[in-house]
């Protein structure tokens, strides 16, 4: 990745995520939502969507946050708020407020487990209901005496500077930002190039290759096949302590726990795996041509920040991992709570 995670200059201390266990991404289908959702997948093991459809004028928004909820297999709620069209704040595009409103919807589906409600809120978006001390101050106000766990509202994208930082950190994860939708003038299907949203996808692809050192095609390439260069790569040879842990696995006869992953052929000549994509087809029509769709045991964790492992068993035999591994100890210990908690 040529240095990429470092380049981002990631700070976590912008997150404020405080329940770790369960996610609610608000999916506008935009680029940001779909960059934050594949950050709650990554972080979460229970994550589900809420998406939003106020009569906004760019309706292609939610067709996309449907694609990306199918894509991934992640619920999705779909709240119908029927908004006067003549508001200005639709005729302009505007967001002042929408982040109070979206946690308010959100939150009418928290129980007493909590839950962090996920935003794909940028450090350079300008409105004052966006802010950091408000939106803690907004968290505080749901929680509940009889609560178990904490409400918390995470914005991972202001952990890095700015949108195209944003995008790059996309790209790091995986997540399809090239195939959301954000234009506000659509003209037969497609986006008009011309609003301020298609010239701020625009602006994300300038300079991106002088300030990370990649350029945009080789972006692009990942995009087509839904990948990523942190994705676990499948190989012939094992070392030794992965290879006693697989076959161990295997034939304690555990592939009962497996489920559809994604494998493709990657840019860099690499096959490797996908374990977020659960339906390619969604975007890809012509998916079948760039990998399939496989059977597989997947355990996967963080060395340090935004350093992510993964160990995926797939039910053919073959095996993919990340360059970085944990101690044998960490995967071990994972597989087995894979076993105990059934899956």
């Amino acid at each position: 990745m040529n240095g990429l995670f470092e380049k981002l200059q990631y700070c976590p201390e912008e997150i404020h995520a405080r329940n770790g266990l369960r996610a609610i991404v608000l999916l506008s289908g935009g680029m940001d939502s779909t960059v934050a959702m594949w950050w709650a997948l990554l972080h979460y093991k229970n994550v589900d969507a809420v998406t939003v459809d106020y009569n906004q004028p760019h309706r292609m928004e939610v067709e996309y946050a449907s694609k990306l909820a199918d894509l991934t297999g992640t619920p999705l709620r779909t709240i119908h708020l029927d908004l006067p069209e003549d508001f200005w704040g639709l005729q302009n595009f505007l967001t002042r407020g929408q982040a109070g409103l979206m946690t308010g919807i959100a939150a009418l589906d928290i129980s007493h487990e909590g839950a962090d409600i996920v935003h794909g809120i940028l450090r350079t978006d300008a409105f004052g209901d966006v802010n950091r001390d408000h939106l803690d101050r907004l968290a505080d106000i749901l929680s509940h005496p009889e609560d178990i766990h904490p409400i918390g509202l995470a914005t991972p994208l202001r952990a890095v500077a700015d949108k195209q930082a944003a995008a790059a950190l996309g790209f790091y994860y995986g997540a399809p930002f090239l195939s959301s939708w954000s234009c506000r003038h659509p003209a037969d299907g497609k986006p008009c190039g011309e609003c301020a949203q298609c010239q701020a996808r625009k602006e994300v692809a300038d300079g991106f290759e002088e300030r990370f050192g990649i350029s945009w095609d080789e972006v692009t390439r990942w995009q087509d096949v839904l990948g990523s260069p942190i994705h676990p790569v499948v190989r012939d040879e094992l070392p030794e302590e992965l290879y006693v842990l697989k076959e161990a696995f295997l034939q304690a006869g555990c592939m009962d726990y497996a489920s559809p992953v994604w494998r493709y052929n990657a840019p860099d000549g690499t096959v490797r795996a996908a374990s977020l994509i659960k339906e390619p087809a969604v975007l890809l029509n012509d998916s079948e041509s760039r990998g399939g769709m496989h059977k597989a045991v997947t355990v996967s964790g963080w060395l340090g920040i935004g350093q992510y492992w993964e160990f995926v068993i797939f039910d053919d035999g073959k095996t993919a991992f990340t360059d970085e591994m944990p101690e044998r100890t960490v995967v071990e210990e994972k597989l087995l709570s894979l076993i105990r908690n059934g899956g």
